[in-house]
């Protein structure tokens, strides 16, 4: 591991290449299974509370009664999730064709909200853990490997590719560091 910052950043997220490739995935990332949703922050439980009128618009009759019965999150505080439709769906999924999509970035894309979604999901496939120091993880899932294939293929590193979610998460300064650090760690692999 590295320690950038005070944070924790394991090896694999610094020199793996990756490059989303919707097509290909569907947004597998959205749908996969599992007991609980995209990790939220605490401070998004309130936004995605005040957002959630115009989110709704996007959402399929079924993610709508789930909400309706259990709510759009689970678990308590530093540990909430958002909720799942029979352990696969995350409830703000809908679909265009054969791709899942979120409902939470198309009300930002059409200009609606102006939260783009929840970090854990911008930041995918990287992964936060807080214990027991924060650090960042790079979370491999099958369905990425053309995410990957791309990425090798463009010579685009994972940080470069999530560059928009980490200013986000950690200023620009930050993330043009933190990009740089990733670009020299290859150019060190590849002596």
């Amino acid at each position: 591991m590295y320690l950038f910052g005070n944070i924790l950043v394991r090896k694999e997220v610094t020199n793996s290449y990756f490059k989303c490739d919707l097509a290909e995935c569907k947004g597998a990332c959205c749908t996969f299974l599992g007991e609980r949703g995209a990790p939220l922050k605490d401070y998004e439980i309130p936004i995605l509370e005040d957002i959630f009128p115009i989110v709704k618009e996007y959402l399929p009759k079924k993610a709508l009664e789930v909400i309706e019965q259990h709510g759009f999150y689970e678990g308590y505080a530093e540990d909430y999730a958002t909720m799942c439709i029979n352990h696969r769906d995350c409830v703000f999924v809908y679909n265009e064709g054969p791709i899942a999509k979120c409902a939470i970035e198309k009300a930002y894309f059409d200009k609606k909200i102006d939260f783009r979604k929840p970090i854990s999901c911008h930041l995918f496939p990287i992964r936060i853990a807080h214990y027991p120091q924060t650090h960042y993880r790079y979370e491999k899932i099958s369905e990425c490997k053309e995410a990957i294939k791309c990425g090798e293929a463009e010579k685009m590193l994972l940080a470069e590719s999530l560059a928009e979610a980490l200013e986000r998460e950690f200023g620009n300064e930050w993330t043009e560091q933190f990009i740089e650090f990733c670009k020299n760690n290859e150019a060190n692999r590849k002596l």
